[in-house]
């Protein structure tokens, strides 16, 4: 090797090939913010609170469209007091380990809070009930997937997807459900909204259960 030149090892090559993908994904992304936005905008005036859980019909019904537009195949499992769980995988995956998509469509926000707190998008933010915790998480779940299709690239674990509407209450239906499904899970990505004004992504939290 001659002197000052480095060769680059298989370490260096995985890192440049994830640099280029990260680099195509991002530049897909951002061709579809607009795209993104709209998504985002029409869950969050989908008003969708734990306490009314007839209202959370809209909201289920454009995330299983989605979903499915992904090829997945969605199933809602009906509550008793609750509006029950979405659970989607994809048929043509085959046996095997699995990555819990794990989040959920119902806020703290009462019905009718959208007159006093519109969704509008101000300075590069979009404002409105449901927006932060956790639809914009839900938004960005599902966008993620579809990019990754459209780079021709299959996660090394297959995802399900699973969306309870209970959270905000305290997941009185939808514990053990989320309890079965992590146990067969190899990991978990909660999509919980970044912390704080730097968008700190979250390894870990405090939480409570009922």
């Amino acid at each position: 090797m001659s002197e000052g030149v480095a060769q680059k090892g298989p370490s260096s090559v995985a890192l440049d090939a994830a640099s280029d993908l990260v680099r195509e994904v991002h530049g897909a992304m951002v061709a579809r913010r607009d795209a993104f936005v709209a998504l985002l905008r029409d869950l969050v005036l989908a008003e969708s609170p734990s306490t009314v859980p007839e209202s959370q019909a809209e909201v289920r019904a454009r995330l299983t469209a989605e979903l499915r537009s992904l090829g997945f195949e969605v199933a809602h499992n009906p509550g008793r007091t609750t509006g029950g769980i979405l659970r989607a995988v994809r048929a043509a995956d085959p046996p095997g380990p699995r990555q819990l998509i794990l989040a959920h469509m119902d806020t703290v926000w009462d019905l009718g809070t959208l007159e006093t707190m519109p969704c509008e998008v101000e300075d590069g933010r979009l404002k409105g009930p449901g927006a932060f915790d956790m639809k914009g998480g839900i938004a960005q779940a599902l966008f993620a997937l579809r990019m990754l299709h459209e780079v021709d690239v299959e996660p090394a674990l297959a995802p399900v997807f699973l969306i309870t509407s209970d959270e905000e209450i305290g997941s009185p239906e939808s514990a053990e459900t989320i309890v079965a499904e992590a146990k067969g899970a190899a990991r978990v990505f909660v999509v919980e909204p970044a912390l704080g004004v730097d968008g700190r992504i979250k390894t870990r939290r405090k939480g409570v259960g009922q």
